[in-house]
């Protein structure tokens, strides 16, 4: 086979590397989907990202179809969802914790507080 035996690291996630032959191919793509599903997110809107409607994000976590809406508009989850947010995650096999929630909640007000600045000094 041409290539075989040739090593080359894939491009997007993984770090480890593989045989470049039809078996190869398809191992590191194998592993980049799964190591693409167990990626911890690190935001909000990654946690949001798992679920493809607003209507399936409303129904998991019991909350109103418009504060799903505001959640993914604002890119936040409210501190009264966090449990059934960490509950809903477990059930997809991505560990989360109130401490991860925490940082996250601390990273988007820093956000929130840049586009604050930004605002104020484009206007005046």
């Amino acid at each position: 086979m041409r290539g075989a035996g040739r090593q080359e690291r894939c491009s997007s996630c993984c770090t480890g590397t593989t045989r470049r032959d039809t078996l190869g191919i398809a191992l590191r793509d194998a592993m980049c989907i799964v190591r693409g599903m167990t990626k911890h997110p690190d935001s909000f809107a990654d946690i949001l990202s798992h679920w493809k409607t607003h209507a399936a994000l409303s129904r998991e976590l019991g909350v109103l179809y418009v504060t799903a809406q505001a959640m993914r508009k604002r890119k936040s989850i409210g501190d009264q969802h966090w449990p059934v947010v960490i509950e809903a995650m477990a059930r997809r096999g991505i560990n989360l914790s109130v401490g991860d929630l925490h940082r996250m909640k601390m990273k988007r007000r820093a956000e929130w507080a840049q586009e604050r600045t930004e605002r104020a000094s484009v206007a005046a």
